[in-house]
């Protein structure tokens, strides 16, 4: 092949095999008696050709079944003798080509003539996940996608905040990053031309100095009015510019401005300072040379064009500063610099202000820049980050200006993969109150056997480990409280036991101590429930271990800037239990990483023989372990408490310590499905359907059950329509009423009114509530009217039945369909709450309102008043909110928040669903001979009920996802603002039109259409978010 075609050749090579075999066949020919495409080394074409083979899982087909053995060959050349090709590709590109990956297509200007990039930190603290997005991105467009240059600058301009420490510290993290600069140099380096440039500036008159004092200087700034300097003369700024650098007392006083605009729309551009006095400090380079210094907006443009950077990329907070940059290159009539700005990281519950992060280590808050709960490089990585794990999750961002505030979510999710298939299993028990079991049976070893057991399930690489076994084993005081006398549980890597003997006298605080198991190697650990870690209490000399978790510095979602952090500390953001752990953790040093089974992964801070002279204490050596986060609970990781390990998906716990079952526990014995999945994700894998109880899960065929039996004994049963118009309360039957008032309560107690203090406090709630009670109040009620006007212009007793639906706002189901759909259920709680307390102040003033729309040609709308209406909401809704309220609060504090959960509310819960089914049976009864010449309306209110929730539905979930709000939000905003409550919309069309009218008819159609429709879109909800890899924000 000639040169001509082999430079264009790439570009063929991304399509389907058919389009591309042509050409490997073309290659493999080519390559005969080659080792590169061209020449005698890797080239530009080369590496280009590599890389689309390497992206093209049909090339790779082809290369791996080695059908084409010359390509085959020189593939693994490539790949083998150039290993930064490899991992640029599977850092960079793969993580682009992934859904929701970054695009790194910016078609940069002018990189046909080289490319050099920069990466510019202050060297004033450690450095921050977010230096590592600017670092590697320069890195990446440098070195990888243009193999051009890229430089390392640190901006040592700031003699006050600067050291050598953190100098040193940035070039190691940088190194230790795998980010390789071609030359180091220093913004002091080039001082003295920055002297020059400044007076070339003033000589120009195009910058003067000024003695102006701070706080008037901002405020002319902020209103746009000139210094009373501003037009000193060339010579006189000179002159002072020169008692500046002297130190002078005069110097001392001013500054020296750019003459950009003094009323510039752009306050950046409001003659910014770029040189100032520092005579306290000495610099930590060049000592007491200089008295002052340039600032970073005049330093940065100056030095990046001297230096030779053609492109520098930095974050979107600096966009406003862009003009400014280029008008210092403009005006001195310096080379050109292309830029490129990218959207920094923002992750919630953390702030990477180095000024802030310096308070909290100056004050003793935490115990350095490394600490683990800081989101310094070094402090992630002693929490257990890998450094392959951080390039691929900030490489994975890309450069996308897109600025979204993220969880910690992928983050260590992205690190969970990383280490999961490599690292060794160990055991932990918690020291405190462990259980001696004694183990009978013929299975029982006599004396102390020691097997060698893999250390990893499915990598046998990874090593093997000594099991110890004896007739004495150590449980953990939780997984004996629940155990039961005859229950047969699995020892995990042994076998099964069978409870023989619990102390009878142990009540729920006392712990047991000892206890007896019946070893039972024969029986099926898939039909065990409880698998079990244990040590042995023989044979071997157990290891001493702290276990620590971490929690968020904050309590805060994001800080604003008038935000002080010492406001949102979190008071405890760290926990330790003491453990024993097997004999293979004594060999472990800093630095390894391991998982205790039930328990998590752990980064080992210190080993055993990490301890030096005293300073292990009155404690002694023991190992220190960090709980590294998994990705399940965001930055938190898992408090040390054992993780359940049944054969079938368990609950997930609740709690300000809830976590998820780690997967990896289901252990060494092909053990149990994954508990529990990612809580970002809609990625459950049960049925919807399954997962309802028996009244939700046919709750439409039970509606239509109850309408029929209704009609029955409406029109057979003698005198039944006069019993069930006995009596009245607010207008309603008793019959009814009762029925009513039964569904209302038990839907209330499950509200969480509690969390709406939530509200109060976080700031970032109030936008999505505001979106919510835009769409719920405004936009849902009037498209119902619509489309009731629409498809029933001709019975406005109908119409008023679907506004009283569509202003019904839901309070029930929503928690159904959101659980199942994997949505927000804090949020959502919240939400329902909110509704609920407003249902009261919004329902009758807007039943009034929108009635009036529909009023024409009814004689019969008189009957609706706002008393009428707010006497039917307060009574069917103001009372069992009331009663529900008193209920939750004050049976949560007197019995406890999990009998109100387990037990009352698991025994309450389905007379909701009951109180409709003999509501909606008594309003049919009561109408039965209506009703028989009512089907072809029940068809005709049916039709909108549909448009309705399947276009508020899609509606909602495509604004949210256009927002940013994430998948769980989505699905809490768009389940409540396509689901009603027509429990209350029942309630008030058959207090205020009788239990026979046309209003109650449509009312009760409402829940027979909802549930079979909800039910589905929670499918196709599901589906969407895997589809769209639909994260959160």
């Amino acid at each position: 092949m000639k040169d001509a075609e082999l430079e264009t050749l790439w570009t063929k090579l991304s399509g389907d095999f058919r389009t591309i075999e042509p050409h490997l066949r073309d290659l493999d020919k080519h390559l005969t008696l080659r080792s590169h495409l061209t020449g005698y080394s890797l080239g530009d074409v080369e590496t280009k050709t590599w890389q689309t083979l390497r992206a093209n899982k049909v090339a790779m087909g082809s290369i791996r079944k080695n059908g084409l053995p010359n390509l085959t060959r020189w593939f693994t050349f490539i790949e083998q003798s150039n290993p930064e090709i490899q991992e640029a590709s599977k850092s960079a590109d793969a993580a682009a080509k992934k859904p929701g990956g970054a695009n790194y297509n910016l078609a940069l200007q002018d990189t046909d003539k080289g490319v050099v990039t920069r990466f510019l930190p202050e060297p004033s603290g450690y450095l921050h996940i977010g230096h590592a997005k600017a670092a590697l991105l320069s890195d990446y467009f440098g070195h990888v996608a243009y193999k051009g240059k890229m430089r390392l600058r640190l901006d040592d301009t700031n003699p006050s905040k600067e050291s050598e420490e953190f100098q040193d510290a940035i070039v190691e993290d940088l190194a230790l990053m795998g980010v390789k600069a071609d030359s180091l140099t220093y913004t002091s380096d080039y001082f003295d031309y920055l002297y020059d440039m400044c007076k070339k500036l003033i000589s120009m008159g195009k910058a003067y100095a000024d003695d102006t004092d701070l706080e008037t200087m901002r405020a002319q700034r902020w209103d746009g009015i000139a210094s009373k300097r501003r037009d000193r003369s060339v010579d006189e700024n000179l002159r002072i510019f020169e008692e500046m650098k002297k130190g002078s007392d005069e110097g001392l006083k001013n500054c020296i401005r750019a003459k950009i605009s003094s009323d510039d729309p752009n306050k950046a551009l409001r003659d910014p300072v770029i040189y100032r006095c520092n005579v306290e400090d000495a610099h930590h380079r060049t000592g007491r040379k200089w008295n002052m210094y340039p600032m970073y907006d005049f330093a940065c443009p100056v030095v990046d064009s001297h230096e030779g950077v053609t492109h520098a990329l930095r974050s979107t907070e600096y966009t406003d500063r862009n003009p400014q940059y280029q008008w210092f290159l403009d005006t001195l009539g310096l080379r050109q610099v292309h830029m490129w700005d990218f959207s920094r990281i923002n992750l919630i519950k953390t702030f990477l202000s180095k000024r802030k992060l310096a308070k909290l280590v100056e004050s003793g808050k935490v115990w350095g820049w490394d600490d683990p709960r800081m989101p310094t490089i070094r402090g992630v990585r002693r929490r257990g980050m890998t450094v392959p794990a951080l390039r691929d999750f900030i490489l994975r961002q890309g450069p996308s200006r897109n600025v979204v505030v993220m969880d910690w979510t992928s983050f260590w999710n992205t690190n969970k993969k990383e280490i999961d298939p490599v690292v060794p299993r160990h055991t932990a028990l918690l020291a405190k109150d462990m259980v001696k079991a004694k183990l009978t049976g013929s299975d029982v070893p006599s004396d102390v056997v020691v097997e060698q057991r893999p250390k990893h399930p499915k990598n046998a690489s990874v090593g093997t480990k000594d099991l110890v076994l004896s007739s004495e084993i150590y449980l953990d005081q939780v997984d004996a409280k629940s155990f039961a006398v005859g229950e047969e549980v699995t020892l995990m890597g042994w076998g099964n036991a069978v409870v023989r003997d619990l102390p009878a006298s142990s009540s729920e605080k006392d712990p047991i101590k000892t206890m007896t198991l019946e070893l039972n190697l024969k029986g099926d650990f898939k039909a065990t429930g409880k698998k079990v870690t244990w040590l042995s209490a023989q044979g071997f000399d157990m290891v001493r271990a702290e276990l620590w978790d971490f929690d968020y510095l904050i309590t805060k979602d994001k800080l604003e800037e008038e935000d002080k952090v010492e406001d949102f500390l979190n008071p405890v953001t760290e926990t330790m239990e003491e453990a024993w752990c097997d004999g293979g953790v004594g060999l472990l040093k800093a630095d390894d990483i391991i998982q205790l089974e039930r328990r998590g992964f752990y980064r080992v801070d210190k080993g055993l023989g990490d301890w030096k002279g005293d300073e292990a204490g009155e404690k002694g050596p023991r190992v220190v372990l960090f709980c590294i986060p998994t990705g399940k609970g965001g930055n938190k990781s898992l408090l040390p408490v054992l993780q359940p390990t049944p054969s079938i998906p368990s609950p997930t716990m609740t709690g300000e310590a809830k976590q998820d079952p780690n997967p990896a526990s289901a252990i060494e014995t092909e053990a149990a499905p994954e508990a529990a999945t990612h809580h970002l994700q809609p990625t459950c894998k049960s049925s919807a359907f399954q997962e309802l109880g028996l009244l939700d899960r046919f709750l439409a065929l039970w509606i239509l059950l109850a309408m029929i039996v209704g009609i029955v004994i409406g029109n057979f049963a003698a005198g039944a329509e006069r019993i069930l118009q006995q009596g009245r309360l607010i207008g309603v039957s008793i019959p009814i009423a009762v029925g009513l008032l039964v569904m209302m309560y038990p839907i209330l107690c499950n509200v969480r009114f509690e969390s709406l203090h939530l509200v109060l406090r976080q700031k970032r709630l109030w936008r999505q509530l505001a979106f919510s009670l835009v769409v719920n109040w405004l936009m849902a009620p009037f498209f119902m009217l619509a489309l009731a006007s629409a498809f029933l212009p001709d019975q406005p007793g109908l119409r008023k039945g679907l506004v009283l639906v569509g202003l019904g706002r839901c309070i029930a189901m929503v928690l159904i369909w959101n659980e199942l759909a994997g949505g927000d259920g804090e949020y959502c709680a919240v939400l329902v709450a909110v509704n609920s307390l407003l249902q009261l102040l919004l329902f009758a003033p807007m039943a009034i309102f929108l009635m009036g729309v529909v009023r024409r040609d009814d004689d019969g709308v008189h009957l609706l008043t706002y008393s009428v209406v707010a006497s039917s909401v307060g009574f069917f809704l103001g009372i069992p909110l009331a009663a529900a309220v008193a209920t939750r609060l004050g049976l949560r504090k007197l019995a406890g928040e999990r009998w109100f959960d387990d037990v009352f509310m698991r025994w309450l819960s389905p007379w909701s669903l009951i109180g409709l089914l003999y509501t909606v049976m008594v309003l049919f009864a009561a109408q039965g001979r209506h009703v028989v010449h009512q089907i072809v309306s029940v068809v005709r209110v049916a039709a909108p009920l549909v448009v309705y929730f399947i276009t508020i539905f899609f509606g909602t979930l495509w604004a949210t996802r256009r927002l940013g709000f994430g998948y769980r939000l989505g699905c809490v905003q768009s389940f409540t603002a396509a689901s009603n409550n027509f429990e209350l919309a029942i309630a008030v069309a058959v207090a205020t039109f009788g239990p026979d009218g046309d209003e109650a008819l449509a009312s009760s159609v409402g829940p027979l259409i909802e549930v079979p429709v909800l039910l589905t879109l929670v499918y196709l909800v599901r589906g969407l978010g895997r589809r769209w890899d639909w994260r959160e924000a």
